[in-house]
């Protein structure tokens, strides 16, 4: 398995479920694509925002005021 080689590791079914549950909070469904071969999925394109701007003001902390 070559991704195993590379140090990939797949997300276990609780992971994939957790991550799932919180894509609405950020996700904008517009810029979510599912790329089809003959009418089959065959991937998935995804853009979020950069939360980088917001944790810089907050100086990296995620605490009951940045919030």
């Amino acid at each position: 398995m070559l991704g195993r080689k590379l140090g990939f590791v797949p997300m276990t079914d609780e992971e994939l479920r957790e991550s799932v549950r919180d894509l609405p909070k950020i996700a904008d469904p517009d810029l979510i694509f599912f790329p089809c071969y003959e009418n089959e999925p065959v991937g998935v394109a995804m853009m979020l925002p950069d939360a980088n701007p917001l944790l810089k003001r907050l100086n990296g902390k995620l605490g009951l005021l940045g919030l």
